[in-house]
């Protein structure tokens, strides 16, 4: 809706860059589950390949300094270092952070083993993990107060301009609530403070912080720097280069273990023949 004269807004169709954005974790045509888990394995096995790669490159840094053009093979596996190391703390984050994404669909027992099974226990989890207010709708109807004073009070708060989510939870009803979230694009992390007010009367009702505990911080820190949201066009140019640099990285590791694998099979053969 248009801020200012609330009507509806109608942008212009831009399905390429969204469809991008949801095939590197949803994968098309695939339940949601079924793709989870997928890009959950896939991106486990990165990790691993990451950390057991510092580990067996022992000279991994020295060798960062070293590119000797020219010499085939030799050539190959400098330039993969290169590769691998200059964009390392980049892999690192963006593959462990993606595992901490969608962390509560790969590991459900640890919320079962507090809070118990079923989706009621489940959201008691979730209210206290993310600071959610418990609201329960009372089944009386009672009208929606205007949001206007909600919004002023908020910027006279934060600023104009911080006002980033409104939360409407049971409107038409006398607990409704309305929420209000603030901007998080000032840094990494991603959550931001909450002004929770009655729907019905107005009144500020509570205030959440944006850290509820250091967990919190810590899981809100990892995701807002693998979505990125928070970086302006140099640190946005700096993750797609970094992105190109490990693709270079496993094409250049992909030629390295073909090229390995052809000599010996050719080995083979040519013992074979001999013999």
């Amino acid at each position: 809706m248009d801020a200012v004269t609330g009507e509806s807004f109608d942008a212009r169709a831009t399905g390429g860059g969204q469809q991008l954005y949801r095939m590197h974790w949803r994968l098309h045509y695939l339940p949601s589950t079924v793709a989870d888990w997928i890009v959950g394995l896939a991106t486990m096995f990165m990790l691993v390949a990451i950390v057991t790669g510092i580990i067996v490159h022992k000279k991994i840094f020295k060798d960062f300094f070293t590119f000797r053009p020219g010499k085939g093979q030799r050539s190959w596996l400098d330039a993969h270092n290169v590769l691998s190391v200059l964009a390392l703390p980049f892999h690192l984050m963006i593959t462990y952070s993606g595992l901490i994404f969608m962390a509560f669909v790969y590991m459900p027992l640890v919320v079962s083993a507090h809070y118990g099974t079923g989706p009621e226990a489940r959201q008691v989890a979730f209210q206290e993990i993310f600071s959610t207010p418990a609201v329960v709708s009372s089944g009386e109807s009672a009208p929606l107060t205007s949001l206007e004073p909600m919004i002023l009070k908020a910027e006279a708060r934060w600023g104009a301009g911080v006002l980033r989510h409104v939360d409407i939870r049971y409107p038409g009803d006398s607990n409704a609530r309305v929420i209000l979230r603030a901007s998080h694009a000032q840094g990494p992390l991603r959550s931001g403070e909450e002004l929770i007010f009655d729907g019905v009367s107005g009144e500020l009702l509570e205030v959440a912080p944006a850290v509820a505990s250091i967990s919190n911080a810590v899981w809100a820190v990892l995701l807002g720097l693998h979505e990125g949201l928070f970086a302006g066009p140099v640190l946005r140019w700096l993750y797609f280069l970094s992105g190109v640099l490990g693709t270079a990285m496993v094409a250049t590791g992909l030629v390295l273990w073909t090229v390995k694998r052809a000599s010996r099979r050719s080995a083979g053969l040519t013992v074979a023949i001999a013999g």
